[in-house]
């Protein structure tokens, strides 16, 4: 009997132990259904958070590539741009370069060309203005209507023409002669101007002589002769070629302008010297008895330097005209 309650006994704890395990089991069973549940909710969420987070990065992505587009495509055409601009850049200086030695080749080619037109003009001038000297012609009709009878060149300068003819000498003046004449002898009116002026300067500097300029050496004097008689030889020479060398500028400085004077005389449309009161007939005059004293003084101090010196070099120079 204790057998047989035993034997129900086991039975009702092994019912009691499969119901307990099986509580367990629906327990644990439920535990898992509802930890999944909780889970696939997390899940879904997780998902739906990614979903949203992945089209905004992914219209980020598109945005970035449109800036992309906008930008860095532009970039990049421009790089391309820049190098072939750097291309071109290296051909054009090659070809400045070039160009810089064609100019400098043509320049030096211009200089060269115009080096020797310049002197050829010279030369040409030089030979034309000598062979002048000597032509004679019936008479010679200036543009200002004067006329001169039986002319003789005798010398052409860059101020005109020097000539003789029936009444005297004279000079004419490079623009009162016609456009053949200016052809022929290539005058220049900067030259002509300042071949004028410089004569100028010389009138004034006889007509007001100033401490560095004398109008013309002074006058020898019988004291002046004695002084000199008690000096070296070495020394009155020396005294007498400066002398004379001053003569003989101013006489060549007087003869110029009474020349201008003369040729200017009898010129109707300028009968006064320009910036005087002086007409040109008056300074004729004036300048032709300058020009005899001049050549006075001139005349006796080669006198006295070849008294000393007959061989001197000055005395062969026919230096007075």
């Amino acid at each position: 009997m204790f057998a047989d309650n035993n034997s129900g006994t086991f039975g009702i704890l092994i019912c009691l132990i499969v119901l307990v395990m099986t509580g367990v089991g629906l327990s644990l069973l439920a535990d898992r259904r509802f930890h999944f549940s909780s889970s696939g909710a997390e899940n879904k969420q997780t998902i739906t958070f990614d979903a949203e987070r992945l089209a905004g990065l992914t219209e980020q992505r598109d945005h970035k590539k449109s800036d992309w587009e906008k930008n860095d495509g532009p970039r990049h055409q421009r790089e391309r741009e820049l190098q072939d601009l750097k291309i071109t850049t290296a051909s054009q200086k090659q070809r400045i370069s070039a160009l810089r030695e064609s100019l400098e080749a043509a320049k030096a080619a211009n200089l060269a060309t115009t080096t020797s037109f310049a002197t050829y003009r010279e030369t040409y001038r030089k030979q034309t203005w000598e062979k002048a000297a000597g032509e004679q012609y019936p008479f010679l009709a200036l543009r200002n209507g004067r006329r001169y009878e039986k002319v003789t060149i005798q010398r052409v300068t860059a101020a005109g023409l020097e000539i003789t003819h029936a009444d005297g000498r004279g000079r004419i003046d490079a623009t009162d002669l016609d456009a053949a004449w200016q052809d022929r002898f290539q005058w220049n009116d900067a030259e002509r101007q300042a071949v004028l002026d410089e004569e100028r300067r010389n009138l004034a500097s006889i007509a007001a002589p100033t401490p560095t300029q004398p109008a013309a050496p002074p006058k020898r004097t019988e004291a002046a002769n004695a002084e000199d008689s008690s000096l070296p030889v070495e020394e009155r020479i020396q005294k007498l070629q400066v002398e004379l060398l001053a003569w003989n500028q101013k006489v060549s400085a007087l003869s110029d302008l009474h020349r201008e004077a003369a040729s200017q005389s009898g010129n109707t449309d300028r009968p006064a010297v320009p910036g005087s009161l002086e007409t040109w007939s008056a300074r004729a005059s004036r300048l032709a008895s300058e020009l005899r004293t001049a050549r006075l003084n001139q005349s006796q101090t080669r006198a006295r330097l070849r008294s000393l010196a007959p061989d001197d070099p000055l005395l062969q120079v026919q230096s007075y005209r």
